[in-house]
């Protein structure tokens, strides 16, 4: 199975000691083959071939340019290979930026991502830019900002999660927590407020509370911040990641309750579990550190099974 390869492959320049950097881009040319080459795999692909046919163009203009980009080819095969290519060159561009080969692997392995992005094709290129705006921000590199504003003009659905960010970057320290304070207050108000956005966003009306799945995410990512917490804290109380991890479990359990779609925006939120040292959390709980690994390795096991319908049997366009 294709999918057992790449683990394996995840699994082997994890524990290799090789340069850096040639772990990390081999892994992504790795994701890069599988995401990009398939055929019939993921929730939408169909649709999104029709999409395509149909010459459909999104609102977004970073989007927009890239499905143009796309046309030249005459061949839906094309928007899949130019989309897997940008979001894997983003996710190694992250992974380098922290020289750290546990964040391509961690974004291979904990569902949310790689394997969402089978089916969330647009939104997973906005994750992987998101990321990348991210790395900069930990690296103390400005230019994170600039990278953080082009995130929804790949997708909209970033649009929360860029505020937020913003907001508790702009407020300073000493306010952050009257940010969140007001994002809970409109989070426990979201049943009343959900009516008067699918005014404003109308697309918001087609959510009204018919996919109810989630909840092995939710318990996951609970699981995941109970677990990180334990670290996390130590390097820094007032960390972002932090705030955007506990804001996002939260706003996830609230979503959850209108529609089980809407969650997919806080994906963002959780972008810090890529960047955290996970052996350092089995190290506190006196369990061999280099086991992270297998734990994830059993959520991206579990969420294929999961997603068994639309993820197997697996097939290469050129089969």
């Amino acid at each position: 199975m294709i999918y057992g390869v790449l683990v394996l492959i995840c699994a082997f320049f994890l524990t290799v000691r090789v340069n850096e950097k040639l772990k990390i881009t081999l892994i992504s040319i790795s994701t890069f083959i599988v995401l990009g080459f398939r055929d019939g795999v993921g929730y939408d692909f169909h649709q999104y071939v029709n999409l395509y046919e149909e010459r459909f163009l999104p609102k977004e203009y970073l989007a927009k340019l890239v499905y143009k980009f796309s046309f030249i080819f005459e061949a839906p095969a094309s928007f899949f290979l130019i989309y897997a290519f940008l979001t894997c060159i983003f996710v190694w561009l992250s992974a380098l930026k922290v020289n750290k080969v546990s964040v391509v692997v961690l974004y291979v392995l904990i569902p949310l991502y790689y394997i969402e992005s089978f089916t969330i094709v647009r939104q997973g290129l906005a994750i992987a830019v998101a990321m990348y705006s991210y790395s900069l921000y930990i690296e103390k590199d400005k230019s994170y900002f600039f990278w953080l504003i082009m995130v929804p003009f790949f997708h909209l659905s970033a649009v929360p999660y860029v505020l937020f960010f913003s907001a508790l970057v702009l407020v300073g320290e000493g306010l952050r927590l009257w940010v969140i304070f007001l994002v809970v207050m409109l989070g426990l108000g979201m049943n009343e407020l959900y009516p008067l956005l699918t005014e404003v966003i109308p697309k918001l009306s087609w959510y009204q509370g018919e996919n109810t799945y989630g909840n092995k995410y939710f318990l996951m990512l609970l699981m995941l911040t109970s677990a990180s917490m334990m670290t996390m804290y130590r390097k820094k109380p007032e960390s972002i990641g932090i705030y955007l991890i506990l804001t996002g479990q939260f706003l996830f359990y609230v979503l959850q309750q209108l529609d089980a779609v809407l969650v997919r925006a806080l994906y963002f939120f959780f972008i810090p579990f890529l960047f955290h040292d996970w052996s350092k959390v089995f190290g506190c709980l006196k369990i061999h550190k280099t086991l992270w690994l297998a734990l994830f390795a059993c959520l991206f096991s579990v969420a294929l099974v999961v997603k068994k319908d639309w993820m197997l049997p697996f097939k290469f366009i050129f089969e």
